[in-house]
């Protein structure tokens, strides 16, 4: 990111600017935006570079947050639908663990904000479902329920970041209720719709048709290049090629199709402009920067976002996005099912087959580690069926390594005996565990207040080393330790 102004570039100065601005302010709104930076998607190669104008803008938005002590304010047009295109692409039609995995992402850009400033960042997603489903031939229920199990997935997660926002919310239009369902929502759609154009944009469709409409403006060519890539793939069911419809037929009516969600973006980003002038602007599509902020939301490098892909995580934690029907012709890959249904894709791997395996579930976390638990109809488990020697090599992988609901943990044999299973425990100067009671002067100066609360299993560290003599090249004796084993 830039630097724009050093913290002693106007000490002293009586020119407006120095004696107005406050400086901690200005350092603190540039180390922030140094963090929405972080994740920026890359721009495309054959794209002008103007972050650096956006970005002074951006960071005057910063200031005045910074300046008044109140959270930083962003704004995230996404999360539409699910590609309609379900046999190859995505796993069906409800947020599944690649939304899971992008909303933990971006609910991390702003607990990263708030690691250095106490106010935080708050991230509003607009939904744009209902500003392009009728061109995909989408329903109107379907993205209602995907919005809705959007908003109950960052609930259940805890995802206190981000707030939502659908389309109606930018309109005001009046006597549309708050309390909607799937129903009432598909009712009022066409004239949500109708009303955003009326207000934002225009239907003189005909008018800047042609190629100068899409190549005069860097942004707009941008944008309508993704459109067309994933359209071809999304209308390829819809429209199929064969008796009554060419090749060059799709493709033209693939062009139409993109310029016409083109001219309703147009109309929709002026919504969210207006509706929210004072918040940073992110995007999912590439831009050159200088009206808003291009990121993944995903945490890998390719720009992809979750509504046309799924999702498969490696035995070291590391997440991929790419088509389903990639994955599934993948033999070292399993489809994992959440809830009954297809979630995201997994490595095959011994360390995830205990004898008990049907009746443990795996989730990965984000950003890294594995939550090991019983399954619904195995709440018998207990800290005996845990394969411990699996749980150790798995944690070398991708680590941390959490296990929950097992039961028989607070007995005091079963526990050690596990822990003995893991390694070689380091003791405390006073045995094992560490017990929550007052030991007095018998505490050997660990007589520490506790809480009540049982401490997990958990790793200090520490390591419990061996002294080895070696010889060195030069024939001198030298002490080390050992490693401990793996």
């Amino acid at each position: 990111m830039p630097h724009f102004l050093g913290t002693n570039d106007y000490e002293g100065s009586d020119t407006a600017l120095g004696s107005h601005l406050r400086l901690d302010a200005m350092t603190l709104s540039q180390r922030i935006l140094g963090v929405i930076s972080r994740y920026r998607s890359p721009l495309p190669l054959d794209a002008q570079d103007r972050s650096d104008e956006g970005a002074l803008h951006f960071l005057a938005l910063i200031y005045r947050s910074v300046k008044n002590n109140e959270p930083v304010r962003m704004v995230l047009p996404a999360f539409p639908f699910k590609s309609p295109n379900s046999d190859t692409k995505v796993l069906g039609t409800l947020p599944d663990k690649a939304e899971e995995i992008a909303l933990a992402h971006l609910n991390g850009l702003c607990a990263a904000v708030k690691d250095m400033y106490p106010p935080g960042a708050i991230l509003t997603i607009v939904s744009d479902g209902l500003v392009y489903n009728d061109l995909l031939g989408v329903p109107e229920h379907v993205v209602w329920t995907y919005g809705h199990s959007l908003r109950q997935l960052t609930k259940d997660k805890g995802y206190s970041h981000i707030e939502f926002a659908r389309l109606k919310d930018l309109l005001g239009i009046p006597n549309l209720s708050d309390e909607m369902n799937a129903m009432t929502y598909a009712a009022v759609a066409p004239s949500i719709r109708l009303a955003l154009m009326h207000r934002y944009g225009n239907f003189n469709w005909d008018a800047g048709f042609g190629d100068s409409y899409v190549n005069n403006d860097e942004n707009k060519r941008l944008t309508y290049c993704g459109y067309l890539k994933f359209l071809t793939s999304d209308l390829a069911s819809i429209y199929p090629i064969g008796p009554g419809r060419t090749k060059s037929a799709f493709k033209k009516g693939v062009e139409i199709i993109a310029k016409s969600m083109l001219k309703r973006g147009e109309a929709f980003a002026k919504a969210v402009k207006e509706n929210y002038p004072d918040h940073v602007r992110l995007s999912i599509h590439p831009s050159t920067g200088e009206d808003k902020i291009s990121i993944n939301i995903l945490p890998i490098q390719k720009v992809i976002t979750p509504w046309h892909s799924a999702v498969a995580v490696t035995v070291n934690g590391t997440v991929m996005a790419g088509q389903r029907r990639k994955f599934e012709e993948d033999p070292n890959m399993e489809l994992v099912y959440e809830d009954g249904r297809p979630s995201y894709f997994r490595e095959r791997s011994p360390l995830y087959q205990w004898d008990c395996s049907r009746a443990v579930t795996f989730e990965p976390l984000y950003p890294c580690g594995v939550l090991i638990r019983p399954s619904e109809n195995a709440k018998t488990l207990t800290i005996e069926d845990v394969d411990a020697h699996k749980v150790r090599e798995l944690a070398q992988h991708n680590s941390p390594v959490i296990l929950r609901g097992f039961a028989r943990t607070k007995n005091r044999d079963a526990f050690l005996a596990k822990s003995h299973e893991l390694g070689i425990p380091t003791p405390w100067k006073f045995g094992l565990i560490l017990e929550v009671r007052d030991r007095g002067n018998e505490g050997q100066g660990l007589n520490n207040v506790l809480s009540q609360e049982w401490m997990p299993f958990h790793f200090d560290g520490l390591f419990k080393t061996e002294k080895h003599i070696r010889t060195t090249s030069d024939g001198r004796k030298k002490r080390h330790d050992l490693i401990p084993r793996k």
